[in-house]
């Protein structure tokens, strides 16, 4: 795969099917083929150009490392024009992981907890912590699989450092010492933000640690002091156990993804 710098010019039929504070989400025709293509601007008022240009090359570099398994996303291409970035891949029509849960049985949900999983110990053999594992960032494709996607808060271990002090990512999921300083950001990350979605999808949407919706940071903040909210989950062998290993406090003593994928609660 190459990356083009070029003047990109909008498929046919594009559909705007998504947004958020990375940019837009399209779908529309590639080469002849139906797909997804994500347009980030290379400018952003609240970060400096050369920092968010930089955030940008690494969610490329990161995702393009991580092609070709079957719970990542497949990116096809890259473009960059002057103005935006395009990043254009496979199209999962049947909605995420938060937009389903609800309506599906407890094996299917533990199935997804699993894949997620795999989809994470994937990323960190490859020396890359995603940094913003949700339900939202798990999108079901036609193939019946989970296929994580987003991977702009995501940076290999190995190698990057931002050294800005700025938090990437969605604060309800994030760790109590990454939250505290956006520079603690390792792999370990992604294992409690596992525990939050899954707690997430077993109570139907409620948060391990918060009784209410959060008014700001500080609620989230002090919210760490809790412990963990077992009123909402259901009498399921092994769960509120691989929910707590995953909400380890002490990121020394959390497990890392390999040791959650062998929890009994997983061994089915």
């Amino acid at each position: 795969m190459q990356t083009r710098n070029v003047s990109f010019q909008n498929p046919k039929d594009m559909q705007l099917i998504g947004k958020g504070g990375f940019g837009l989400v399209y779908s529309g025709y590639y080469k002849g083929q139906k797909v997804a293509i994500k347009q980030c601007q290379i400018y952003k008022q609240h970060e400096p150009l050369r920092n968010y240009k930089k955030s940008l090359v690494q969610e490329q570099r990161n995702w393009l490392a991580l092609n070709g398994h079957e719970n990542i996303l497949n990116l096809h291409e890259v473009i960059w024009d002057e103005e935006c970035v395009y990043f254009i891949s496979d199209l999962c029509e049947k909605g995420s992981l938060k937009d389903i849960y609800m309506k599906i049985e407890f094996e299917q949900k533990r199935d997804f907890i699993r894949q997620c999983c795999l989809s994470i110990k994937y990323c960190h053999k490859n020396n890359i912590a995603h940094g913003d594992i949700k339900p939202e960032n798990f999108l079901l494709h036609d193939d019946g699989l989970l296929k994580l996607i987003d991977f702009g808060a995501s940076q290999n271990t190995y190698y990057d450092y931002n050294g800005l002090n700025i938090l990437r990512g969605s604060y309800l999921y994030m760790t109590p010492e990454h939250f505290r300083k956006p520079t603690n950001f390792g792999k370990n990350i992604d294992v409690w933000a596992l525990g939050i979605l899954c707690y997430n999808i077993f109570t139907n949407g409620n948060f391990p640690l918060l009784n209410l919706p959060p008014k700001n940071k500080d609620c989230i903040l002090r919210s760490f002091r809790n412990e963990i909210n077992n009123s909402y989950l259901e009498d399921i062998p092994h769960l509120k156990e691989f929910i707590a290993a995953c909400l380890e406090k002490d990121k020394t003593k959390r497990p890392c993804i390999e040791k959650i994928l062998d929890h009994k609660f997983l061994l089915y």
